[in-house]
Parts: structure tokens; C-alpha cells; sequence
């Protein structure tokens, strides 16, 4: 049986009535005994996004993880007034440059 991974984010009393709750499962892949997959679940911003490790792959949760680090830090770092969906597309590009950088550089990630 799997672990999965669990996350509630809930918002402060006196604030928007938004709650989530998140759960992945590493499937049914006997190779990769782990769950690979990432989420961001955060209420008081708005934002929730699940990365799936991609089983098949070698370091899928280093990309899953990877890939919802960057979305996190583009969306923590957003100006007022910013397009949400160019903030969300270039975060999806960083991340993606990041992750083929990483698979260069350690052939561990390849």
C-alpha cells in the first residue's frame, strides 16, 4: 500500500471561506515504490497545482518538486496587478528550463 501524500490548507479566521484539501498516490507502478508527485495548496493566495513525478522517469520527484518550487516562488513574489496567466506561463517555463538544466548537469537526473 502507498503513502500518500496529504496537505489541508485551511484560510484564517475572518477571511475568505476558501478551504482545500490535497492528496496524491504513487499509483499502481511497482517499480517506483514512492509517490514522485508535488502540490502547492494555498488557500490565502489562490493557488493550488499538483505536478505529477511521471513514474517512468528517473528523479520524477525532483522534477514534480522542482516544478512546484518555481511556481511557488513566482506567485510569492508577484506584483500587484500582475497577469495571472503570463505569471503562470513563465513560471511553467522556468521551471521547465530548470529542470532540463538540472538533467544536464547531474547525470543522476537525466
Amino acid at each position: 500500500m502507498s503513502q500518500p501524500n496529504n496537505q489541508l490548507a485551511e484560510t484564517q479566521p475572518g477571511s475568505s471561506s476558501l478551504q482545500s484539501f490535497a492528496v496524491t498516490d504513487r499509483g499502481l507502478n511497482e517499480k517506483r515504490p514512492l509517490n514522485e508527485d508535488s502540490f502547492l495548496a494555498d488557500s490565502e493566495r489562490g493557488i493550488f497545482s499538483v505536478a505529477d513525478g511521471v513514474g517512468g522517469a528517473e528523479a520524477g520527484e525532483v522534477a514534480s518538486q522542482t516544478a512546484i518550487e518555481v511556481l511557488d516562488e513566482a506567485f510569492r513574489h508577484r506584483l500587484e496587478g500582475a497577469d495571472v496567466e503570463d505569471l503562470m506561463e513563465l513560471a511553467i517555463q522556468r521551471a521547465n528550463a530548470s529542470i532540463h538544466q538540472m538533467a544536464q548537469d547531474h547525470e543522476s537526473l537525466r
